[in-house]
C-alpha cells in the first residue's frame, strides 16, 4: 500500500497532499506523538498560519490519513473480491494482503491504536466505519462459504466474521506492543492457520 503517491484523491490540493504525505513520514519516523503543526511546518519549510490555511488543526490531518486508509483497504479489498475466488482462498488472501501491507507500513499500527485517536470525536466515527466496513466484506465471503459448504454452518455470519477480523486484529496489536520485533509474517501465517481450522466445514 503507497501512500506516497495520493494523485487519485483529486479532492486534495497540491499542498494538502504534500503536508498529508510528510505528516505520515513523522509518524513513520518518530512516532505518533510527533505529529504536530509545529513539527509538520518545520519540516516543510513553512509557517504554522501557512499550514493552518490548508487545515484547520492536526486533528484534520489525522482523519485525512485515515480517510486514504480506508480509501486503499477498501480498493484491496474491492479488488480481491473481483477476482470471484473461492470463498476460503479469498479469505486466505485477504488476511496475507492485511498482514503484508502492515508489515510494510508498521507505522500504520502507531496511528490505529493510539488512545488519542478515540478522543477525536469524528476520528471515532471513522474508524467505526473501517471496522464495519472490513466486517460486512468479511461476512459476505463467510456467507458464501457457508451457502457453498465450505465454511462452517450453524454459527452466525456475524460471529465468524468477527472472530476472524479480531484475530487479524489482535495479531497486529500484539506486533504493535513488541515494538515491531515479532515477526508479522509468521504470526499471521499461524495465525490464518488456526482460523482456517476453525471455520472450514
Amino acid at each position: 500500500m503507497q501512500f506516497s503517491d495520493l494523485n487519485e484523491f483529486e479532492s486534495m490540493s497540491q499542498r494538502q497532499k504534500e503536508i498529508t504525505v510528510e505528516s505520515i513520514k513523522l509518524i513513520s519516523d518518530k512516532g505518533i506523538d510527533s505529529l504536530t503543526i509545529k513539527n509538520i511546518s518545520q519540516a516543510m519549510g513553512l509557517t504554522e498560519m501557512a499550514l493552518y490555511r490548508h487545515f484547520k488543526s492536526k486533528a484534520d490531518i489525522i482523519q485525512t490519513i485515515l480517510t486514504i486508509f480506508q480509501a486503499k483497504m477498501h480498493g484491496i479489498v474491492e479488488t480481491l473480491i473481483a477476482k470471484n475466488l473461492p470463498p476460503v482462498a479469498t479469505l486466505t488472501e485477504f488476511t496475507q494482503t492485511y498482514f503484508s501491507t502492515f508489515n510494510e507500513c508498521p507505522w500504520l499500527t502507531s496511528l490505529l491504536f493510539a488512545h488519542e485517536i478515540f478522543l477525536l470525536g469524528d476520528r471515532e466515527i471513522l474508524l467505526t466505519q473501517i471496522i464495519e466496513q472490513m466486517l460486512n466484506r468479511i461476512g459476505d465471503v463467510v456467507s458464501s462459504g457457508q451457502k457453498q459448504q465450505v465454511i462452517r454452518s450453524g454459527i452466525p455470519v456475524e460471529s465468524l466474521s468477527l472472530v476472524f477480523l479480531g484475530t487479524l486484529r489482535t495479531t497486529i496489536l500484539r506486533w504493535h506492543l513488541s515494538r515491531h520485533q515479532r515477526n508479522l509474517i509468521e504470526d499471521g501465517d499461524a495465525a490464518l492457520a488456526g482460523l482456517m481450522e476453525l471455520i472450514r466445514a
